[in-house]
């Protein structure tokens, strides 16, 4: 049966999904063998094809969003830490060379890689948002995109819903965050569609127009005191919180 990966490999994982979005060949030959898998399935049907077939192509396929969750994260990070991310894990850099580069000092330089791969177990492994994430779009998207996506392949794969293939807790799982996740795009269009119409709307569409941008920040956007920024985000954390499974 297909399960999520234990605790002690994570950090493997996340390295490895963060050195594939750098590999150009990578997406190209996943692309080919999930081409490989549907043909097979096509010619045979899904009551005649083996176990090991579903199991494959269920590997095969939580590769490719684990690899499209992880290129979102890494694209929209600041620019200085997408260049950490190519140096350490695509140039495999010295830590020398990468601290000289962008001017951090080598404990910085370790935060950075150690808060770099719990967002990627957090967003492209375990398949959950952050309080951080929901404020960047194309995350948000992309991960209903990669829960939509996998449970369409288990239902193309196991279509009685059997639980050969994956467990029906894990499979009901996905399908509430799944419905989570949709209900805070929801809450962010409502306040986007009316940001001129309050402080909570026009602060929480300039934080996602600026997602990495502070509080002070966000205040002198919107011509208002840092305070206030501050307890209307808060505020909007709060509303969304039972969203963050």
């Amino acid at each position: 049966m297909y399960k999520q990966s234990r605790t002690d490999t994570r950090d493997f994982l996340a390295r490895k999904a963060i050195k594939t979005v750098f590999d150009k060949n990578f997406y190209h030959e996943q692309e080919a063998l999930a081409v490989a898998f549907q043909q097979y399935l096509s010619s045979k049907g899904v009551s005649e094809v083996s176990d090991v077939f579903r199991y494959s192509w269920m590997k095969q396929s939580r590769r490719m969003i684990t690899y499209r969750l992880t290129s979102t994260l890494i694209q929209t990070l600041p620019l200085r830490w997408q260049r950490m991310a190519e140096m350490r894990y695509a140039l495999e850099d010295r830590q020398v060379k990468i601290c000289n580069d962008l001017f951090l000092s080598i404990s910085t330089l370790n935060n950075w890689d150690m808060r770099l791969l719990n967002m990627v177990i957090n967003y492209a492994i375990l398949l959950r948002l952050s309080k951080e994430d929901v404020f960047h779009l194309p995350r948000l998207v992309n991960m209903v995109n990669a829960l939509s996506d996998m449970l369409m392949l288990i239902k193309r794969l196991d279509p009685a819903e059997k639980g050969q293939l994956v467990s029906p807790a894990f499979t009901a799982n996905l399908r509430e965050r799944l419905s989570k996740y949709r209900e805070i795009i929801s809450v962010l269009d409502g306040y986007k569609l009316n940001y001129r119409n309050g402080m909570m709307p026009m602060i929480v569409t300039a934080k996602c127009n600026n997602p990495e941008a502070t509080a002070p920040e966000i205040a002198d956007i919107c011509n208002m005191h840092p305070s206030i920024v501050g307890k209307y985000l808060k505020n909007f954390q709060n509303e969304i919180s039972p969203y963050l499974l």
